[in-house]
């Protein structure tokens, strides 16, 4: 089966190095919490659970889905992007910036 490809816009890229300069190691969970959704979250490390696993690095930023959900993206293209996010709750370190991670799924081709 094709893994997952993870990819990012530069703004993404942006608001990761600013957030990595801000509180150090940082890492991206995309989590079925009871208030982000699936949504991606930005997160130090040390609050993450013992179950997750890495599917991959956006600027050697670990991206980590729960275990059980880890065959979930497989075969697709996960894309990162920024949106304007003013008040809105999330424990995600971007947020306070006005700003929140959105992530896209495609279905990657698998015939080819």
């Amino acid at each position: 089966m094709t893994d997952v490809r993870l990819t990012a816009t530069n703004e993404v890229r942006s608001v990761l190095g600013d957030l990595a300069s801000e509180y150090g190691e940082i890492a991206i969970v995309l989590d079925g919490g009871c208030c982000d959704g699936m949504g991606p979250q930005v997160v130090r490390p040390e609050v993450l659970g013992v179950r997750n696993v890495q599917i991959g690095t956006i600027n050697g930023i670990d991206v980590l889905v729960p275990s059980y959900r880890e065959g979930a993206r497989r075969g697709y293209e996960l894309t990162f992007d920024v949106a304007d996010a003013p008040g809105v709750g999330s424990f995600s370190l971007e947020v306070p910036r006005g700003i929140r991670l959105t992530v896209d799924e495609q279905r990657l081709d698998t015939e080819a």
